[in-house]
């Protein structure tokens, strides 16, 4: 329900349906029906992803109020989870702040506001633990070839959320802070240079990741526009990040470095007016602190006509 008068906007919702999840039936610990997590993916190809299927009625409900200014807008929003069946927060010490019991809330608020060539935007939350995730960035238009966009997130490890989209490392929404820098600069009408640099760090532990730790994301790409129907790029990204170390001899899950390299250059255009041929060669190198370097290629060609796609590829 969308209602609206003089600038101001509201949502009402309302959700109840079975859901399909990771279901144990009566756990012999706590004696009822869990669930440790929801399963989004739609597919019961198999038994086990059958036996998933529609075990626990979820309802949300909540609403959004919306106050638009001729520059900007600010709003609020609520949102309520129920669950028939509780979820189960899990033993290993990364689980500590998993979301248990059969109820999950949030209150959030969020704000646009332009001001010449600066575009303010941000958004806060507060889970029903009394945890914080926020985050809040700018983009300016310093020149009418060169945007920056600076952000920054900051989400608590005790955060909680069902549903959620962050702009973070991580798509859970917590445990995480860092800040981005964007830049895309129009060298000319066919040449453009996009680039990035992401750092983030997490105070408490991570699936695979023993203790705290923290990564830096760098990425630079240059595009080639020859023609309306025709797109060049070539990229370069490197990932570093604390890790537990695999296969290691003498120490148990220790954390290290772990660098991940991505060379790619990519090629799409048009065959004819139902025809589009995409063509891509890419290079992955990966080396940690026992493992050798490790090196993938990937190189693929494909057409796609009226919706449909054919080719090869070769890994």
């Amino acid at each position: 329900v969308m209602l609206g008068w003089k600038g101001l906007q509201s949502t009402l919702f309302y959700s109840g349906k079975f859901i399909s999840t990771n279901f144990n039936d009566a756990d012999t610990l706590l004696g009822d029906d869990v669930f440790s997590s929801i399963a989004l993916g739609g597919l019961h190809r198999t038994q086990r992803e059958a036996a998933q299927k529609h075990k626990v009625f979820q309802t949300i409900y909540g609403g959004n109020v919306k106050k638009v200014f001729s520059n900007g807008h600010i709003a609020f929003t609520a949102v309520q989870g129920n669950y028939n069946v509780s979820f189960l927060a899990g033993d290993k010490p990364y689980q500590l702040y998993n979301i248990s019991g059969t109820q999950q809330g949030n209150l959030g608020i969020d704000y646009q506001y332009q001001f010449r060539n600066l575009n303010f935007f941000g958004e806060g939350s507060r889970s029903h633990n009394g945890a914080y995730a926020f985050t809040s960035g700018v983009v300016a238009s310093l020149d009418a070839s060169l945007d920056v966009l600076v952000l920054y997130r900051n989400f608590s490890p005790k955060y909680q959320v069902i549903f959620n989209n962050p702009f973070a490392e991580n798509s859970d929404g917590r445990n995480e802070q860092g800040i981005y820098t964007g830049a895309s600069l129009k060298i000319t009408r066919k040449w453009v240079l996009n680039t990035y640099i992401d750092f983030y760090e997490s105070k408490w532990l991570r699936y695979l990741t023993d203790g705290p730790s923290r990564g830096v994301d760098f990425l630079s790409e240059l595009q080639f526009n020859p023609t309306k129907t025709a797109q060049l790029y070539v990229r370069y990204r490197t990932e570093n990040k604390l890790r537990n170390q695999p296969n290691n001899v003498g120490y148990t899950d220790y954390l290290s470095n772990q660098q991940r390299n991505t060379y790619r250059f990519n090629a799409q255009y048009k065959v004819s007016l139902n025809v589009t041929a995409k063509s891509r060669v890419e290079v992955i190198t990966y080396h940690d602190d026992v493992s050798k370097h490790r090196t993938g290629t990937l190189i693929f060609r494909i057409y796609i006509v009226t919706g449909k796609q054919i080719g090869r590829a070769h890994v």
